[in-house]
């Protein structure tokens, strides 16, 4: 029942993400406790905080309404600019004030 709602969570808050030749493929483990964001892909954009932050704020947000924590994993990005660091460095802030394990 807790992976179900959860899911439900996930198909409102946290579908996956694809901003140009960026993806963010989003999805919870087999346990239903840790939500996954694998990056794959480049992430070239000039300003991507634009959108990164939002779906971001929305990953911390459902993480917090669920009691789950997070993982990212970019072992399938190809390539990131600095101006992707920012929103990755916040988001990570946001967990750590919000007791998110990580």
């Amino acid at each position: 029942m807790r992976l179900e709602r959860y899911n439900d969570a996930v198909n409102v808050f946290m579908q996956s993400l694809e901003q140009g030749n960026l993806k963010i493929d989003a999805s919870v483990d087999a346990d239903g406790q840790r939500l996954l964001l694998k990056w794959i892909g480049k992430s070239v954009d000039a300003d991507p905080a634009a959108v990164l932050d939002t779906y971001l704020d929305g990953v911390v947000k459902t993480a917090a309404q669920n009691g789950y924590s997070l993982e990212m994993d970019f072992s399938s990005l190809d390539y990131m600019n600095s101006s992707t660091v920012p929103p990755i460095i916040r988001v990570i802030g946001d967990l750590h004030r919000q007791n998110i394990p990580g």
